[in-house]
């Protein structure tokens, strides 16, 4: 049998070619289904990566809530300052950026409950880039960063 005779069948779009390379049978792709697989999968690629983005960045405001809740009783607190890479809050401070002794306000059993949140949302992604993206402002200090879990102090003081 002659190399001409051969031929190649694509499993993708049904076509038949003959063999440019000597071999028969059928391939998965051919050369245009693979350049449209390729497309294909950048946009896939791309669509998942903004979903990604998307839910981090929900999931950094659901948590600002739920701290916000957790700090029900202590309404003066706006903002944490939070240590990135530990996951721990570092300081509070009210909504006028005037720091808040939280020590003096009993939060010891809160702050575990908080850390564990902020270090969940933190496993999302903690760098700069990701931090700010998701509504933190970056400390000069890193890898310090606020997370505001109230828009404005309540008036519950």
């Amino acid at each position: 049998m002659s190399d001409a005779t051969l031929t190649v069948r694509c499993q993708t779009c049904g076509t038949t070619k003959p063999s440019t390379d000597g071999w028969g049978g059928t391939v998965v792709y051919c050369a245009d289904c693979a350049q449209n697989v390729g497309s294909i999968a950048q946009s896939d690629f791309e669509t998942a990566l903004q979903a990604a983005t998307q839910a981090a960045t929900a999931a950094t405001k659901a948590a600002s809530a739920h701290i916000a809740e957790l700090l029900k009783d202590y309404p003066t607190v706006a903002t944490l300052l939070v240590d990135t890479k530990a996951g721990i809050v570092d300081s509070c401070y009210d909504s006028d950026g005037k720091r808040v002794t939280y020590r003096a306000m009993r939060l010891e059993g809160i702050l575990e409950k908080v850390d564990a949140v902020l270090v969940q949302v933190l496993d999302l992604g903690n760098g700069p880039d990701v931090l700010t993206r998701n509504g933190w402002t970056l400390a000069s200090h890193c890898p310090m960063a606020y997370l505001p879990v109230r828009a404005k102090a309540d008036d519950r003081t």
